[in-house]
């Protein structure tokens, strides 16, 4: 199961205010499994909802990989990427207001594996 990590300091009230129309967010250019990544994104209209899917399928429709995650009010957080490698992975966020910005996808790379919840079997190519 992933859990992100709030990783920002107290944000004053004067920062929480939207300060532009557009939603984005951004992530790692690579990503290993099992190692920390951390997601940044522009604040509009916390609370905001950080969802993952999985691109690896070949129907091209992306499917969730886990729960979505709520946070309240930060624009940062970091997981422990516990995504079997070869995976072809996003991460969305979505604002209070229905905006959503969306990470392009990233194949995860062989990192370590202790973290996975299965014994980890290369994906087949």
């Amino acid at each position: 199961m992933r859990s992100f990590a709030v990783l920002a300091a107290v944000v004053p009230a004067a920062m929480a205010l939207p300060t532009m129309a557009g939603l984005s967010i951004s992530g790692p250019d690579t990503l290993s499994s099992c190692s920390k990544s951390t997601y940044t994104w522009t604040l509009t209209y916390p609370p905001y909802t950080l969802s993952t899917y999985d691109y690896s399928h070949s129907t091209g429709t992306p499917s969730l990989l886990d729960e979505p995650v709520v946070i309240p009010s930060h624009a940062s957080a970091t997981w422990i990427l516990d995504v079997q490698p070869g995976r072809n992975i996003s991460v969305m966020v979505v604002d209070a207001k229905g905006n959503s910005a969306e990470t392009y996808p990233r194949v995860v790379g062989v990192g370590k594996v202790d973290c996975l919840a299965q014994t980890w079997v290369p994906l087949p190519r």
